[in-house]
């Protein structure tokens, strides 16, 4: 299976959950073993490649570094990007923290998968990007989970609404939300 990028760019733009700060933000096609980067411009061009290996604090959002620079709450855009295939990515940005949009990564989903991706001229084999880091693989193994509503919980007389739980049974699942939440 070959590698694959963006077939165009796309902008976004809204505040950072945790800063306040708007923030304008594009996702663009890259190179073939680039993998996915970040690139601050509010402080001379410098890149955070989206790697495990980068993430440097996980309070309440995953920052990833590189050096001095930080780049807080890329969880959902990097979920969106894993999820519809891409390898390879731009993503250029003004400020410290990505804009949290609606909160998910539905916003990105709907936005880029319509238009499809572009396959690259090499496969998709694991070969580190060009910082040096491992850039970890699924490779061909499908995943399946199943998702479905938790009833609903009451917590200090209020209603959770409907909690989504992955694969657990109903009272593992309710006990884990209820230890969340104290």
């Amino acid at each position: 299976m070959n590698q694959k990028t963006l077939k165009r760019i796309y902008s976004f733009e809204g505040k950072g959950l945790h800063t306040g700060v708007y923030t304008h933000m594009t996702i663009g096609p890259a190179p073939v073993n680039t993998g996915i980067r970040f690139v601050r411009r509010d402080v001379g061009e410098s890149y955070i490649p989206a790697l495990a290996s980068r993430v440097s604090n996980t309070a309440r959002s995953t920052t990833i570094s590189n050096g001095e620079n930080n780049l807080a709450t890329v969880e959902h855009v990097l979920s969106a990007l894993t999820g519809l295939g891409v390898d390879n990515a731009l993503i250029r940005i003004d400020s410290g923290e990505v804009p949290i949009l609606d909160g998910s990564a539905r916003i990105y989903v709907e936005s880029i998968g319509p238009d499809g991706l572009e396959e690259q001229d090499a496969e998709r084999d694991g070969t580190p990007d060009r910082a040096g880091d491992e850039r970890p693989r699924l490779g061909d193994a499908e995943v399946k989970r199943t998702v479905r509503p938790l009833r609903q919980l009451p917590v200090d007389g209020q209603r959770l609404g409907d909690v989504a739980r992955l694969g657990a049974d109903d009272d593992v699942a309710e006990s884990l939300v209820l230890q969340d939440l104290q």
